[in-house]
């Protein structure tokens, strides 16, 4: 079913790429085969004629072919069966074991971008390894020193290309027709992680989990079509700088190539995240619910005049604010979060403060007075409180019967009337043997780092019944939440800083 549901990502935004069996076929090029393989999808089915390449790498375990799944005939070869694992992203995938020159690796055929001008290419890594200019794929016609393109988890380049040091795209003609777009930001370890890039003439956007962490715009135009004839010198976790540049050590899934530059919502949709966290878009035109677009599916309901605005991507949820009252505007989730965590956390979001109120919440998980986890962009605690200097910042806080932590910045990250877009996150990380390390950030900045001993543990909130966005569960003293929020996620994992950062693009 999960096959099946791939095929069909993305349709509502397709309009007329909407076809039947029939019209699905795309000519293979002069002597590159024929489209049989569009015999095999059902009479009834529908396809989205954009994806023009996808390797869904559910194979034979025995296979040294990659089968094109986009029916398009455009199998890769697979220099090594050993690759193949059953711990794919889903289901099945490969593993590739990196090193110089690689062993592991997947060899693209001729004609896979043949008259591509506008393109998104797309896929699900896992790394064990970063190394540099370590390549996700490497697509180009011939020998280095002709035309390529490719997607590296990292480069070690000088200015100006020295800040993508992190996941970054090239396209290249000559040295005067060359195009970077990325994150100066790494992925961690050992966790799967989506990657996109689009481009359309000389512009290029590169997503990771479905958020835009680096662009580029400029007058250049190297399309993928210069890249052909492709065939033996285009690879999946291989570079055509094979004395220079290793394997790829890591796994891979489902890559896509669409002759098309995707939106984000639909990319999105492409990097969703399973149970590795819980994703809100609040990309909903209209109505009283919010989608947790994860398969989490945290049911949340909207109370009380909330309302749909314009996002930082996409839409956004706007709370109004109000004095504290028992029905005030906020969003209610059915279910804990963090049903799932033990001793680690992330919550990170964009906000957008319409008024500096003592208290609001961005959001207040509990059960009655005894056991609650909360983070309030403004303390205005009166002076002097248990003899902490900061008395007026933002305060993250865990109470359970084990014990009170408390964490406050020196001052308001957020000036009072600011009302642009700002992104905070707090984290939540293993610390020894008992202890845990909290983090807070702001624009993708730590702001402060503090241990916590007090004997009170995110796994104290695994059960937690009132669970609030934008409310305080304290009616009768706290205000509402006067803000917008946009692309909240909530992990029982720790992000990493350079994840952190990647969401705090600008």
């Amino acid at each position: 079913m999960r096959k099946s549901l791939a095929i069909l990502v993305g349709l509502c935004a397709c309009g007329d790429s909407k076809h039947t069996l029939t019209d699905a076929a795309v000519p293979d090029a002069p002597g590159q085969g024929s489209d049989a393989a569009v015999d095999t999808i059902p009479p009834d089915a529908f396809v989205d004629t954009s994806l023009i390449l996808h390797y869904d790498f559910e194979d034979s375990m025995t296979a040294t072919k990659v089968a094109d799944s986009s029916f398009r005939g455009k199998d890769g070869t697979l220099s090594d069966v050993a690759a193949w694992t059953t711990a794919g992203r889903t289901n099945h995938g490969i593993t590739l074991v990196g090193g110089l020159p690689p062993s592991r690796f997947v060899t693209f055929p001729d004609g896979i971008v043949t008259g591509v001008s506008d393109f998104t290419i797309s896929a699900w890594v896992k790394a064990n390894t970063i190394q540099n200019f370590v390549r996700i794929y490497d697509i180009g016609n011939g020998a280095p020193g002709t035309h390529w393109m490719f997607l590296t988890l990292h480069g070690f380049t000088p200015p100006p290309e020295g800040k993508f040091n992190g996941v970054h795209a090239a396209s290249f003609d000559d040295p005067a027709h060359e195009i970077f777009a990325g994150s100066g930001n790494d992925v961690p370890l050992g966790v799967w992680k989506h990657l996109a890039i689009t481009g359309s003439g000389g512009a290029r956007t590169v997503y990771i989990d479905g958020y835009p962490v680096g662009t580029a715009a400029t007058t250049l135009s190297v399309p993928p079509s210069d890249m052909e004839p492709t065939g033996g010198n285009s690879f999946i976790g291989k570079s055509r700088f094979v004395a220079s540049d290793p394997g790829l050590d890591g796994s891979v899934d489902d890559f896509r190539i669409y002759n098309r530059v995707l939106p984000q919502p639909e990319i999105a949709d492409l990097a969703w995240p399973q149970h590795d966290y819980s994703y809100w878009r609040f990309d909903e035109p209209s109505g009283q619910t919010a989608k947790d677009s994860s398969d989490n599916a945290v049911p949340t309901t909207l109370k009380s005049g909330t309302a749909w605005v314009a996002g930082k991507v996409g839409g956004a949820l706007d709370f109004p604010g109000g004095p504290h009252n028992v029905n005030g505007p906020h969003a209610e989730l059915a279910a804990t979060p963090l049903a799932n965590c033990t001793d680690q956390l992330t919550v990170a979001t964009w906000v957008k403060l319409h008024s500096q109120d003592g208290w609001a919440r961005v959001f207040d998980f509990g059960i009655a007075t005894q056991r609650f986890i909360f983070l309030t962009l403004y303390d205005d605690r009166p002076a002097p409180n248990q003899g902490d200097p900061n008395l007026h910042g933002m305060h993250f806080a865990m109470v359970s019967p084990g014990g009170i932590f408390d964490m406050i910045t020196a001052a308001p990250p957020i000036a009072a009337g600011d009302d642009t877009w700002h992104h905070v996150a707090v984290t939540v990380a293993p610390s020894g043997a008992t202890n845990e390390t909290v983090t807070m950030y702001f624009d993708g900045a730590v702001l402060l780092t503090a241990l916590n001993d007090k004997g009170v543990k995110v796994s104290d909130f695994t059960a937690t019944t009132e669970n609030y966005l934008g409310k305080s569960r304290f009616v009768d003293t706290d205000p509402y939440l006067h803000a917008a929020l946009d692309d909240l996620r909530i992990s029982c994992r720790a992000f990493t800083a350079d994840e952190i950062k990647n969401l705090a693009h600008p």
